[in-house]
């Protein structure tokens, strides 16, 4: 019994038809993987350059407000 396993076992590993199907399908899960990570930074410098200059533009709003004397 236990040979008869050890035969299936080493026949599995000298098996390489599948090898390239299962290597591809993991080069593009890690290609989706690099995209979604690069796409999530992007959108969140982006996300944070909007939020600084807005509120450069309200500083610069108050000051000319105080500056010249608006209510």
């Amino acid at each position: 019994m236990n040979k008869k396993i050890l035969k299936f076992i080493l026949r599995l590993l000298e098996d390489d038809k599948g090898s390239p199907l299962v290597e591809e399908g993991i080069l593009i899960g890690l290609a989706i993987l690099s995209v979604t990570i690069l796409v999530g930074l992007i959108l969140n410098i982006l996300g944070w350059t909007g939020n600084s200059i807005s509120r450069i533009f309200n500083y610069l709003n108050a000051i000319a407000n105080g500056f010249y004397g608006f209510p």
